[in-house]
């Protein structure tokens, strides 16, 4: 058995991602493709904007000093890492400065934050209760 999982668990994982492996991108609703979309360009705003960051300076210079052969882009500086650091790196800028999750479920950190006043006024905010 894999990863010790019962048979019907591996039998479901398998099924699922056959799925998956096979769905194109054009398969999915106009909707669901808009909603990728604005996540990907969501990502990459977050990103570029955190690409200069104290906090990624620090992760970068570790990074660097302790990566592999530099052959992978760093987005938003002219830099580049070992194939597994580049990506850390990089996903690591993504979520930084990413605060969508609370405001797409209508609630944004507490009303006196600054980046809740706007979802706080909201009438979906009002109606979706914060998560406990």
């Amino acid at each position: 058995m894999d990863q010790n999982l019962s048979r019907d668990a591996v039998t479901l994982t398998k099924t699922l991602c056959t799925h998956l492996a096979a769905a194109q991108f054009g398969d999915l609703p106009e909707r669901a493709r808009h909603a990728a979309r604005r996540g990907v360009l969501d990502w990459i705003g977050c990103a570029l904007a955190a690409s200069r960051h104290p906090e990624i300076d620090i992760l970068l210079a570790v990074l660097a000093e302790t990566g592999g052969r530099p052959q992978a882009t760093v987005l938003g500086r002219r830099l580049r890492l070992g194939l597994l650091d580049a990506p850390l790196a990089n996903g690591q800028m993504g979520h930084l400065l990413d605060f969508d999750a609370a405001k797409w479920v209508g609630w944004c950190c507490t009303p006196r934050h600054r980046c809740s006043r706007r979802c706080w006024r909201s009438p979906r905010a009002r109606r979706s209760p914060a998560p406990s």
